[in-house]
């Protein structure tokens, strides 16, 4: 791994001072590319949003602005898909990419329909139909209103999830903070284990709604099951017993993975790095 030193010394560190307003721009651009709908499915959109935020956090952009410019160009692009689809109506399905994969189209409607306006929000975070879902929605005439206060409050999440992490990174050589050993492999390991509570948080919604196993084991026809069953969203499929499994499951997951991190001998390194970046990030703050 490069030095601090090394690393201030490279080019890229004097542009990236001298011109830090385009470091905004491409932030604006890679998130409205990463949501919009055919080009959020060919573009490696988070890992660009994550190398730039890194470069922000590293340069003179601050961080209220790299999440605005994030928020924005997230906003930017849901909204276009959006009246891409009021647009175009069904005839989507016969535009290429959708007529040699017709399945992106299929999975979309079936989460949307399972889940509702709830499904704006919950697509952000789902990543092979986070584009498809606002198309989908312009397709089948969702309320325009209800779509932009989902759209608009789900951004404010999706900003700082997608842009805080690379940043504290970045800041962290801003502020002479040495990375513990095997970052790389470290960072490697958290995205696999993200990625594994986010599927098994989906498995556990899905077990939670009707026809799914642990749904079916609390007998439905009972007055506890009756109370279970009662709408999450308002659209009468998801259930409460769905958003009470998923929940508990991330939750689980989550104190698991942070219980490892602060008993293991082995991560003090990582847990001092931890430290230091939640210090920087009240610092920004």
């Amino acid at each position: 791994m490069p030095r601090i030193e090394d690393l201030r010394e490279a080019p890229f560190w004097d542009a990236l001072h001298a011109y830090p307003e385009w470091v905004g721009v491409a932030i604006v651009l890679i998130a409205f590319v990463e949501c919009f709908a055919i080009a959020g499915l060919i573009v490696p959109g988070v890992l660009l949003l994550y190398a730039a935020a890194f470069v922000a956090g590293g340069g003179e952009l601050g961080l209220w602005t790299a999440l605005g410019c994030a928020f924005i160009g997230a906003v930017a692009g849901d909204s276009a898909s959006f009246l891409l689809g009021r647009r175009f109506g069904p005839a989507i399905r016969v535009l290429p990419p959708f007529s040699t994969h017709p399945e992106w189209i299929t999975r979309g409607e079936a989460f949307f329909i399972r889940h509702g306006a709830a499904s704006i929000a919950l697509g952000r975070f789902v990543g092979p139909i986070r584009p498809v879902l606002p198309l989908i929605a312009g397709m089948l005439r969702f309320p325009a209103g209800v779509f932009y206060a989902v759209n608009l409050s789900s951004a404010l999440l999706w900003a700082p999830a997608y842009i805080i992490p690379g940043y504290l990174l970045g800041a962290s050589l801003q502020h002479a903070i040495e990375p513990p050993p095997g970052l790389i492999v470290g960072l490697l390991i958290f995205v696999i284990w993200c990625w594994g509570m986010g599927r098994l948080t989906i498995a556990a919604w899905q077990a939670g709604e009707p026809g799914g196993a642990l749904f079916e084991r609390l007998d439905p026809d009972t007055s506890k099951g009756r109370l279970l069953r009662a709408p999450a969203f308002g659209n009468g499929v998801d259930t409460r017993l769905s958003l009470l499994a998923g929940t508990v499951t991330l939750t689980a997951l989550t104190a698991l993975g942070l219980a490892l991190v602060l008993a293991s001998p082995l991560l003090a390194p990582w847990r001092r790095f931890g430290l230091d970046l939640l210090e920087v990030l009240r610092l920004l703050l």
